[in-house]
């Protein structure tokens, strides 16, 4: 299947979700008070200063009037929105929210949803407060920034995601986004984080925190095309072990990279397989490995097509 015909369906599928959780919000009225308690409310703002653009004018208005659309708050430009009976899967849940620019979350209860794939699939988002939220329900957040060109800030300092198994492409695309930081995340079950940079070509630096602690199984492409990355360390992270390393699960996680600077944990020193995760980095650079390892097969994959690269023991 063409990746066209993928990137159709996907969208198809996101628009049908979002339409299905769009219809199943109650109605709030309309009125001029600013709620002083957020429990329960969506703060967020436009690009243009209008309500969010849907599918059309009349569609947009048919999900204003009808399910969501609460208080405007005309002076600091903030909209308030109230949303109730938020489905267990919250998949696509702002999907097309073109001119979305910035949203916190952290007032709502989200504690009974198990899925936010794709949440903000075809937004303008540049910035989202997730901070406090209780998700130890979620067990898979795949894609929720994709494509996000012009997110530039994730606030998830307390955020449980003790659950989530998947984090695969989470920032896909997101090339906008200078730093990503997980220190203050609760994780305990991510095993798969499947291409989660993949062309984040503005990343420079990160804080995976406790992701990667987990037995990952998949790490495919994780870096993938990230190009501002001087320094790319995977030292802390747990790879599994596995019958066949070089498979789809771990094989290029720094594919067109361009680091100064890469640390590794031992267990991408002990075959050519699990080695393969470094395969098709396009710099020189020094290659940091624990002490006591042999380094060799590491150093294979990113010596290809003459690049040059020092190991030095840490």
């Amino acid at each position: 299947m063409s990746s066209f015909v993928k990137s159709m369906l996907r969208m198809g599928m996101a628009a049908l979700v979002a339409l299905a959780f769009t219809t199943a919000c109650k109605k709030v009225e309309k009125g001029p008070k600013i709620p002083t308690d957020l429990d329960g409310w969506i703060l967020y703002t436009t690009t243009d200063g209008e309500e969010v653009n849907f599918w059309s004018d009349a569609e947009a208005n048919r999900c204003i009037d009808d399910y969501g659309y609460a208080y405007y708050d005309e002076t600091k430009g903030v909209r308030y929105l109230h949303l109730k009976d938020i489905p267990e899967d919250f998949t696509g849940g702002f999907y097309n929210w073109a001119n979305l620019k910035t949203i916190d979350l952290s007032h709502v209860d989200f504690s009974h949803c198990t899925k936010m794939d794709n949440l903000f699939y075809m937004t303008a988002v540049e910035k989202v407060v997730m901070s406090g939220l209780d998700l130890s329900s979620m067990k898979s957040m795949e894609k929720m920034f994709l494509e996000c060109e012009n997110l530039k800030e994730v606030k998830m300092d307390g955020l449980d995601i003790s659950n989530v198994e998947s984090l695969a492409g989470m920032f896909e695309g997101c090339t906008g986004i200078e730093t990503v930081d997980f220190s203050g995340v609760k994780s305990n079950r991510c095993s798969n984080i499947y291409a989660m940079f993949f062309n984040c070509r503005s990343l420079k630096s990160y804080d995976l925190g406790p992701i990667g602690k987990y037995p990952l199984e998949a790490t495919m492409g994780m870096f993938n095309r990230c190009t501002s990355l001087e320094t790319i360390d995977l030292s802390g992270m747990n790879f599994a072990p596995h019958d066949n390393p070089s498979s789809s699960r771990i094989y290029a996680m720094l594919s067109y990279t361009t680091p100064s600077v890469v640390k590794i944990p031992a267990s991408l020193t002990t075959d050519m397989g699990m080695a393969s995760a470094l395969y098709g980095v396009e710099s020189d650079g020094t290659l940091y490995h624990p002490k006591g390892t042999d380094p060799l097969y590491a150093l294979a994959n990113l010596q290809r097509d003459g690049h040059k690269w020092k190991a030095v023991e840490y």
